[in-house]
């Protein structure tokens, strides 16, 4: 049974199938429902061809998500439950969790400010439908906000038409209690949601002929095969010199003390401390000099995990 009488705000991916939101309506667990936010994909605009070359090939005619969500919504409110639509770009409902981590808190950030709000638990964060993204990401907001979350069970199979409830309700760990953040680590959180780690270069050999103007590159083993082997922008990311200096200059906080901060941060998954990516100052002599595209080993990239991002309630 919910921690809390209600009244209940559900946050739900929403894909093809929508089976387990109509569940969620008629089941008793859960309520009364306040509202009712579905998070959607984008329409698909191509045709998509599945087993290619085979004998089972198969071409699947472009999905309009859109539309299924509007008609799922329509028919909610014919029933007196409140709807909202959350319309999520392909990048966020294929292949990263940031997106919809960001819709959830901005659901909750807005959701807390009514008179109706007393509790976290009063968020009921379905975790069945969507893509597996939104899945992976309502759990994460689930356990970083101390929400309510459940599983639609399928009552198509026959032996779930007859269960008391359709809702497995999914025991969230306490994380806040078990991995409190602290005021000085919410601070650090917020300096380094607000930067962006840029790395410009696409990592290649240049050779420069001896006595000639200019350097030669050169690329170290420890940057082929990694993320950095082209140009990229991080959010939610700094070195930790920047880092140790906007603390030491905005909040007088010794660099030993953040250095010793952000080790415990990462103990707590709320950051990834990485070798920072570089390129070295001119080597060699006057005949040939180079440059090397490298990762430092004294020398850290902090960044934000989703746990981290969800945490600061804002992604970029």
């Amino acid at each position: 049974m919910p921690d809390v009488p209600g009244p209940f705000i559900h946050i739900m991916g929403i894909g093809v199938n929508t089976d387990h939101v109509r569940t969620v309506a008629k089941d008793k667990l859960f309520k009364p429902i306040e509202r009712i936010y579905l998070i959607h994909s984008p329409d698909q605009t191509e045709k998509r061809i599945i087993s290619k070359g085979t004998k089972n090939e198969k071409t699947i005619e472009p999905i309009k998500f859109k539309k299924l969500a509007e008609t799922l919504k329509k028919d909610l409110e014919k029933t007196g439950i409140k709807v909202s639509l959350v319309l999520l770009s392909k990048d966020g409902a294929y292949r990263n969790t940031k997106e919809t981590i960001n819709e959830i808190t901005k659901i909750i950030k807005k959701e807390e400010k009514k008179e109706s709000f007393y509790s976290s638990k009063q968020f009921a964060i379905n975790v069945t439908g969507g893509t597996n993204m939104t899945a992976v990401a309502s759990m994460i907001v689930a356990g970083s906000q101390q929400t309510s979350a459940y599983y639609v069970i399928d009552e198509r199979f026959e032996e779930n038409k007859n269960l008391e409830s359709n809702l497995a309700e999914i025991a969230i760990p306490n994380f806040k209690e078990d991995a409190r953040i602290k005021d000085y680590e919410m601070q650090i959180l917020k300096e380094i949601n607000k930067k962006k780690f840029d790395w410009p270069y696409t990592p290649r050999p240049e050779n420069k002929k001896k006595g000639g103007k200019g350097v030669g590159y050169k690329v170290d083993s420890s940057i082929n095969n990694s993320e950095w082997i082209s140009p990229k922008s991080i959010p939610g990311a700094i070195s930790l010199k920047e880092l140790q200096e906007i603390m030491k200059t905005k909040h007088k906080e010794r660099p030993t003390t953040i250095s010793g901060r952000i080790n415990k941060m990462a103990e707590k998954a709320l950051i990834r401390i990485e070798p920072l990516p570089y390129v070295t100052p001119p080597k060699g002599n006057d005949q040939y000099k180079y440059k090397i595209y490298t990762l430092s080993q004294k020398e850290k990239l902090i960044r934000l995990t989703d746990s981290g991002f969800a945490h600061v309630g804002n992604y970029k």
